[in-house]
């Protein structure tokens, strides 16, 4: 799962498309109190969940961000999912706004499952790049 939070009050919900969807119910993770700003929301995919987007399992965090591989096969849907959430979050960031996200892959209502928190400079990543990671925290700001 993808939550979310901002420091915009903006209705995300205008950036929703057949590969994105930002829904202002939280399902009920421990991780959601993890999340740094007032405005929060569910992010979900072309399937309502969060699986339609690039993601690196816990065991393979180590890959780190890179372009999509011939090696390590991905749905061309999940890739232009991530590219969509990941304009929006450089919009946001952008326009002066805080914003960060925690992809959990767990379902623990009461335990966290974030093992390390990760500062991006957005303005630094080519949009191509970006892929979320299990159990990470991601806080984005602009490039120094």
């Amino acid at each position: 799962m993808l939550i979310f939070s901002t420091s915009s009050e903006a209705d995300l919900s205008k950036h929703n498309s057949g590969l994105l969807k930002f829904d202002k119910e939280l399902p009920p993770l421990a991780e959601c109190n993890e999340l740094k700003y007032q405005y929060r929301w569910y992010v979900g995919s072309r399937d309502g969940c969060s699986c339609g987007f690039r993601h690196l399992h816990i065991s393979a965090v180590e890959l780190g961000f890179d372009l999509p591989q011939d090696w390590y096969e991905e749905e061309d849907e999940d890739i232009a999912a991530t590219m969509e959430f990941f304009e929006v979050v450089r919009s946001l960031v952008a326009d002066g706004y805080e914003v960060d996200c925690i992809d959990v892959w767990g379902h623990q209502t009461d335990v966290s499952t974030t093992v390390e928190t990760m500062e991006l400079l957005i303005g630094d990543m080519p949009p191509g790049k970006f892929r979320l990671m299990e159990a990470r925290h991601f806080v984005f700001s602009k490039a120094a």
